[in-house]
């Protein structure tokens, strides 16, 4: 990853530990990180079903599940799983070697 437009969100083990955080500094919307067994994902916030903030949600077994309307989307690929919701965008982050969580909020 260039440094060009690079947030450092984090520690990975912080998010890991406290649940995903939203970055909205610096990205163009709403960007929920969110890291489960050692790997990072970063989707937009919105909910494409019906816009409620993924971060109020659950993630569990890479499984992002929206508690407004149970819209679940694949973390891997942001793909959903219920024909009702579009797939969510998707941003690329990567741990560091430092084990910082790194964001580029474009897509």
């Amino acid at each position: 990853m260039s440094a060009t437009n690079v947030i450092d969100v984090g520690a990975a083990t912080d998010i890991e530990a406290n649940g995903p955080v939203v970055v909205t500094d610096g990205a163009p919307v709403p960007i929920m990180v969110a890291v489960q067994q050692g790997k990072a994902f970063a989707v937009d916030n919105r909910c494409p079903h019906m816009g409620f903030p993924l971060h109020r949600g659950t993630v569990q077994d890479g499984v992002l599940t929206c508690h407004w309307h149970h819209a679940r989307f694949d973390m891997r690929s942001a793909c959903t799983f219920d024909l009702f919701a579009d797939d969510v965008d998707s941003y690329p982050v990567e741990i560091s070697d430092d084990g910082r969580v790194l964001l580029t909020p474009e897509i």
